[in-house]
């Protein structure tokens, strides 16, 4: 039989894995969103969002202008998602076109009321429910 305190560490560890899931989904869900709300004329500013950690990518894509739907940019960003060490360093979601703030603020008709800000107004709603969905 184990002891309380083995009993108690392996109890922590389950949580601490359903709570590391819940968060990864809730980033999955919210990075994709994020890039799937990006206006497109050519796909630049989808194909611009990347993932990383430690510290930011900086980085500036111009060879993306055939992903309108930013598939690649979401596969990127999920692959850097699946192997973040939560709690042990920041995971940096970035886009640095120079005009990545003027879409953001209303510059593109097709999505005049952004998309960071819209998307992290639900961030408390998608939390909840993969903390549901994962944490038991």
């Amino acid at each position: 039989m184990k002891s309380l305190k083995a009993q108690i560490e392996a109890i922590a560890k389950k949580k601490m894995a359903e709570i590391d899931k819940a968060s990864r989904a809730t980033l999955i869900r919210l990075t994709g969103r994020i890039i799937q709300e990006t206006p497109y004329a050519t796909g630049r500013a989808k194909g611009n969002w990347l993932g990383a950690y430690g510290s930011a990518d900086t980085s500036v894509y111009y060879d993306v202008s055939d992903d309108r739907q930013g598939s690649k940019a979401k596969s990127d960003v999920n692959e850097k998602l699946g192997s973040i060490n939560f709690g042990s360093e920041p995971f940096y979601f970035t886009n640095s076109l120079p005009y990545i703030q003027r879409l953001e603020y209303g510059w593109s008709a097709q999505k005049p009321n952004g998309m960071l800000r819209r998307t992290l107004q639900t961030f408390d709603k998608v939390y909840k429910e993969e903390f549901k969905r994962y944490v038991s």
